[in-house]
């Protein structure tokens, strides 16, 4: 299942909700929609090799595609569990966001935000349309990033922490080999704790959080009041030898430019990582009236195999200080951390011996 930008905007307004007329975009066109997408006709891009690799990056390379507009390419870092048990595959608490309140939240001006580029989040592809900001969340409607959740056959769970109003309502729903949507009521003021089980994991699944306010409010007591997603678990199930793919950044290329390279540097979210994968769908648009920019269709092909890359040196050699045979943990910003680690990945250090692991 793909995401793609057929746009159907959502007008979220204090408790009133409405949907508009649906209206399509293409990835480049800065109209980020996420939907369900029709199988291409052309064939699977095939991978290269990589080139000029570096110790903070790399070019991916592919074979033009017959009937491709474009491609998209993504880079990973493959993390194989040693261990079967419960892990947290993605975690993010928008500790980034350090503008506005939950009685004055902040409305940016763009209707469309990449919270990346603006510092707010430590996963990326985080994505916000109509949003709007309190200090450590974000509301409005909030897309996640491509996840890679094909382990435990499709199988997650989602733990959310959402911020609001007795009566409000969210939909969480989670775009995968299916589409599956529930509703979540708010029983308190505040804090509201929730555990969702999906069963729709595929190589690109996402996650859309969606604000519709309190549902009955007939005096509108709760026009002007908000409800924000707080932090948010991805969990599944693995079992010892499963491969986690780490997003690290996905890109598209421009449309109808030839383009079959992309150079991943000074990547944002490496985060240390040395042992590096990436792969690409070719994306084909077809216009219906060339006199007509919007009517179109877009077509998809299935992902290439990754093509496999080891980076020369790993970023997290900037972290060590000392050769200690102490065990050391690192966040995935090179931070230290002390006491008992919370589930997520970590960087473990001893000595020269530099890794990555997963917490339960």
């Amino acid at each position: 299942m793909k995401k793609f930008y057929f746009l159907l905007a959502l007008m979220l307004m204090g408790s009133v909700a409405a949907t508009a007329a649906p209206q399509k975009g293409v990835i480049g066109r800065d109209i980020p929609r996420k939907a369900v997408a029709r199988k291409a006709s052309s064939s699977v891009p095939q991978t290269l090799p990589a080139t000029d690799v570096t110790p903070t990056g790399f070019t991916a390379n592919w074979k033009a595609t017959p009937g491709a507009s474009l491609y998209q390419v993504t880079a990973f870092e493959p993390i194989t569990v040693t261990e079967s048990g419960t892990y947290t595959v993605l975690y993010e608490g928008f500790s980034g966001v350090e503008i506005g309140t939950f009685i004055e939240p902040y409305f940016p001006d763009e209707y469309y935000v990449n919270l990346a580029d603006y510092d707010m989040v430590d996963t990326p592809d985080w994505q916000g349309y109509l949003p709007l900001f309190a200090r450590g969340m974000v509301g409005g409607i909030v897309y996640s990033p491509y996840i890679d959740l094909t382990n435990d056959e499709g199988r997650f769970t989602v733990n959310l922490s959402v911020a609001g109003y007795a009566g409000a309502m969210v939909k969480l729903t989670a775009t995968g080999t299916k589409e599956e949507t529930k509703e979540l009521y708010l029983t308190t003021n505040g804090l509201n704790e929730f555990s969702v089980e999906f069963t729709c994991g595929c190589h690109d699944t996402y996650l859309t959080f969606v604000d519709f306010g309190v549902q009955n409010d007939p005096d509108m007591e709760y026009a002007d009041k908000w409800d924000f997603l707080d932090d948010i678990e991805i969990v599944q199930n693995l079992k010892a030898g499963d491969t986690v793919l780490r997003l690290i950044e996905t890109v598209e290329t421009p449309e109808d430019s030839g383009i079959t390279s992309h150079g991943f540097y000074d990547m944002k979210f490496l985060d240390g990582a040395c042992h590096l994968a990436y792969d690409v769908m070719a994306i084909s648009v077809v216009y219906n009236d060339p006199f007509d920019d919007w009517d179109y269709d877009v077509y998809y092909s299935d992902y290439s195999a990754l093509e496999y890359v080891d980076l020369p040196l790993s970023g997290i050699e900037a972290v060590k200080t000392d050769r200690t045979e102490e065990v050391e943990y690192f966040d995935l910003r090179g931070v230290k951390v002390s006491g008992e680690l919370s589930p997520g990945l970590y960087i473990r250090r001893q000595g020269t011996d530099v890794s990555k692991m997963l917490v339960k």
